[in-house]
């Protein structure tokens, strides 16, 4: 079976900015064989196999949305307008992974190419891995080049062996009770949780309790019918086991 990536490449016009909204070739944003570019990659693997697969889904899910065009000049408007736009809309390559990111509930800021590695890393969701051919990647594994050019998801043709954690979760669940100010990888578990349950957390899973996360844990507490002080007990940490 051979293994297929997914990718924003370039607009209509094989150029980098100025074409018209929307796939208009069906190639703009799209999958392909897999190749080594002639930058080399960098692999990013998730650490839990169901975020990878999930990543995997994304990103096809964009390539046959024919309303995601390749510009990059207006490199946002798939971030904006969502995976499943019905407006035509652009994005480039490095955007369009952030969108699969947020798809799986994961909030990243803004990055490039000459970035990218290092913003989602950051996550402490991926561990790097060595690509030195198609036999080393696998389904949902990022694949950036070693210098600024491009940034590909693999999309199919090598399944990963399923090694779930609790709740999908990679993060410790919290011993504390957590509150504004906590710092800790307990603190990245609940911003997780907040994600996979649809609630915007700023800075995605960066260990900080800051106000951002607060005001998620009182959206959270309201959405499951508990006491909304947006401190992390025992009774919020035990709704949040079943996300």
């Amino acid at each position: 079976m051979a293994v297929i990536i997914g990718s924003a490449r370039s607009d209509e016009r094989s150029k980098l900015s100025g074409g018209r909204a929307g796939d208009n070739n069906g190639k703009e944003v799209s999958t392909q064989a897999f190749y080594m570019h002639s930058k080399g990659w960098v692999g990013l693997r998730a650490k839990d196999v169901n975020l990878a697969n999930k990543l995997a889904k994304a990103m096809k899910l964009a390539c046959d949305n024919n309303h995601i065009g390749y510009d990059q000049s207006q490199r946002l408007g798939a971030y904006n307008n969502g995976i499943d736009t019905t407006i035509d809309t652009e994005t480039d390559c490095s955007s369009l992974v952030r969108v699969c990111l947020a798809y799986c509930g994961i909030r990243v800021g803004n990055f490039t190419t000459a970035n990218a590695v290092a913003v989602i890393m950051a996550t402490d969701l991926f561990e790097k891995v060595i690509v030195k051919s198609v036999n080393d990647v696998r389904d949902g594994d990022i694949l950036c080049t070693k210098t600024k050019g491009h940034i590909v998801i693999v999309v199919s043709g090598a399944p990963r062996t399923a090694t779930t954690k609790q709740n999908d979760n990679p993060y410790p669940v919290p011993k504390r009770t957590l509150r504004k100010g906590a710092k800790g990888n307990d603190v990245k578990w609940v911003q997780f949780v907040l994600q996979k349950d649809n609630i915007y957390v700023s800075g995605g899973c960066d260990g900080d309790f800051g106000q951002c996360t607060k005001n998620a844990v009182i959206e959270f507490q309201r959405k499951h019918g508990l006491s909304r002080d947006g401190v992390v007990g025992a009774k919020t940490i035990a709704t949040m086991k079943t996300i």
